[in-house]
C-alpha cells in the first residue's frame, strides 16, 4: 500500500507555512509587550494556569499540520494498494513463427524467439515461487506447452525446448483463446503475456477471440517485437537464419507487425503495449507486464480535508481557553 500526491502545490506550501511561523512568532511578541504590564508574574501565573510568556508550541503544530493536509489534500491525494504478483496467474503466449528466428541484425541474440525464451527465463527468477504460469505457443496454430504450474524449473526447461514452428501463419487469435481456456478455472486474477512479431492471419478472428478474453476477464499484456518497416524482406537463402536453412526452407517475405491490432488487444482487456527492438527493451517489457502488479486507486481528498478542520477546531478551541490571550 503506498499514498501518492502531485507536487504541484508545494510552492504556496512553503509560503503558508512560512507565513504562519511569522505571524506566530509576531504574535508572541505582542502578548510580551502586553504582559510587561503586569507587575506581579507569579500572581499572574497562579491566576491563568500556565507561563504567561508560554511559546504556544502546540498551537503552532497544530496550525502547521493543518495547512499541510489542507494543501496535500488539493494535490490529487491518492491510496494505491498493490496486490502482490502471486495473487495473479499467467499465461506465456509465444509466438513460434519462421519470422521470430531473425535477429533484427544483431538486436536479438541469436534470434528473436531465443530472446524471448531468455526474457521468459530470466523473468521467472524474479516473481514468487507460488507463482503459476502456464505456456502457450503459436504459429499456424496454437499449442498448450505447459497447463498452469508453480513449478519454475519445469518451465524453465520447457521454454528452453521450444523450438520455431514450420507452420505458416500467426494465429493470434487461437493463441488467445488457448490461453483463456488455461486460465478461467483460477480464482486469482488473470493475464496473459503476448509475444508476437506479426499479425493475425490464421486461425480464429481476432474480434471473436477477443470477446471470449473479455468475457472471462483475462488481461493481456502485448509485446510486439522487432522491426516496424514495411516488410522484413529475406531476397537469398544467404540471408535466411540458420535455423531455416536446417529445414531447406525457402525464401518469405514477412509481414509487418500489426500495431493496431496489438494496441487494440490491450485497450480490451485493460492491459498494455509494448513495442520492443531490442533485447533490453524485451526483458523491461517483460518484467512491467508480468512483475506489474494489480493495484486499486482510491481518492482521499475528502478524508484529508475533514482532518485537516478538525485539527483546525482544535487549535481554536485551545487557543479560546488554555492558550487565550491576556486581555
Amino acid at each position: 500500500m503506498q499514498i501518492s500526491y502531485t507536487y504541484e502545490n508545494v510552492n504556496l506550501l512553503i509560503v503558508l507555512i512560512g507565513l504562519i511561523i511569522i505571524i506566530h512568532i509576531v504574535t508572541l511578541r505582542k502578548i510580551e509587550k502586553r504582559t510587561i504590564k503586569f507587575a506581579n508574574y507569579e500572581t499572574l501565573k497562579r491566576v491563568i494556569g500556565y507561563e504567561i510568556l508560554h511559546k504556544n508550541y502546540l498551537p503552532l503544530a497544530l496550525r502547521l499540520a493543518s495547512m499541510f493536509l489542507i494543501i496535500v489534500g488539493i494535490s490529487n491525494l491518492t491510496l494505491t494498494i498493490i496486490d502482490t504478483v502471486s495473487d495473479t496467474d499467467y499465461i506465456f503466449a509465444i509466438d513460434t513463427s519462421s519470422s521470430m528466428l531473425t535477429s533484427d541484425k544483431g538486436t536479438f541474440e541469436p534470434s528473436r524467439l531465443e530472446s524471448a525464451k531468455d526474457s521468459a527465463i530470466h523473468l521467472m527468477g524474479k516473481v514468487p515461487g507460488n507463482t503459476k504460469i502456464g505456456i502457450v505457443t503459436f504459429a499456424g496454430k496454437s499449442y498448450v506447452k505447459s497447463e498452469l504450474t508453480d513449478d519454475h524449473k519445469e518451465l524453465k526447461q520447457l521454454l528452453r525446448e521450444i523450438t520455431f514452428d514450420p507452420a505458416a501463419g500467426t494465429a493470434i487469435g487461437d493463441a488467445l483463446i488457448t490461453s483463456t481456456g488455461l486460465l478461467v478455472n483460477t480464482s486469482k486474477k488473470r493475464v496473459v503475456t503476448l509475444i508476437t512479431d506479426g499479425r493475425n492471419n490464421m486461425g480464429v478472428d481476432l474480434e471473436e477471440s477477443l470477446k471470449y478474453v473479455i468475457t472471462n476477464n483475462i488481461t493481456v499484456y502485448a509485446i510486439g517485437v522487432g522491426l516496424r518497416n514495411d516488410t522484413l524482406n529475406l531476397t537469398s537463402d544467404s540471408e535466411l537464419p540458420y535455423h531455416l536453412k536446417e529445414t531447406n526452407a525457402t525464401t518469405v517475405e514477412f509481414q509487418e507487425l500489426n500495431v493496431t491490432e496489438l494496441k487494440n488487444i490491450a485497450n480490451q482487456t485493460n492491459g498494455e503495449y509494448f513495442f520492443v527492438t531490442n533485447k533490453d527493451e524485451l526483458d523491461a517489457a517483460f518484467e512491467s507486464a508480468v512483475l506489474a502488479k494489480d493495484t486499486t486507486r482510491i481518492p482521499i481528498v475528502k478524508y484529508v480535508l475533514i482532518l485537516a478542520a478538525l485539527l483546525l477546531l482544535i487549535e481554536w478551541g485551545l487557543g479560546a481557553t488554555k492558550y487565550k490571550t491576556i486581555p
